[in-house]
């Protein structure tokens, strides 16, 4: 009689589990901010070395901008991210282009 009522509270406490997980919402992180540079816990830097990232996050749209102060003076770049994880083509600023397509990145003479 014990082990039947243990068996049926057992089996109604995982019924009410399984059946409140799916109203539990699941959060994306929201990454959106502004990081600085900590040189204390930074290595290889040289000391006159300063950077800023700022971080705009709406949904999946993540936009990054990059301030980097040093004694060759100011440098700023800004990127935009989607992370709907579809697969997608990128190109990135530099000395040699680099287009991106879910794979390693090529770089183009």
């Amino acid at each position: 009689m014990i082990s039947r009522i243990m068996t049926a509270i057992f089996t109604l406490g995982v019924g009410l589990t399984l059946n409140a997980l799916p109203t539990v919402a699941i959060q994306k992180p929201n990454f959106t901010g502004i990081w600085a540079l900590d040189q204390a816990k930074s290595d290889g830097l040289p000391p006159s070395v300063d950077q800023t990232v700022t971080i705009v996050q709406d949904g999946d749209k993540v936009d990054v901008a990059t301030k980097t102060t040093s004694e060759r003076g100011e440098q700023n770049s800004k990127s935009s991210y989607v992370l709907d994880g579809k697969e997608r083509e990128a190109t990135l600023a530099g000395p040699k282009c680099q287009t991106l397509s879910g794979r390693p990145a090529t770089l183009k003479n």
